[in-house]
């Protein structure tokens, strides 16, 4: 377990919800980092929107990460 919070971009939450996901479980589960059908979701939809040319301030890998959001 880490010591800093898991950063959660609303976007992809947003995108989550569209398909029927309810935004505040998947941010909930997110940031108790457990594993299941809507953090797969999310991070799937995270990977293919970074995949796609999307930025992130969530992606801890990217420039563009946003360090106050951990």
């Amino acid at each position: 377990m880490g010591y800093n919070r898991i950063p959660v971009d609303e976007n992809i939450v947003r995108k989550l919800v569209s398909i029927g996901y309810d935004g505040e479980y998947v941010t909930k589960c997110i940031e108790a980092n457990r594993h299941n059908d809507a953090t797969t979701a999310y991070y799937l939809t995270l990977k293919q929107y970074l995949k796609e040319g999307g930025k992130s301030p969530c992606d801890m890998s990217s420039p563009n990460f946003d360090r106050n959001l951990i």
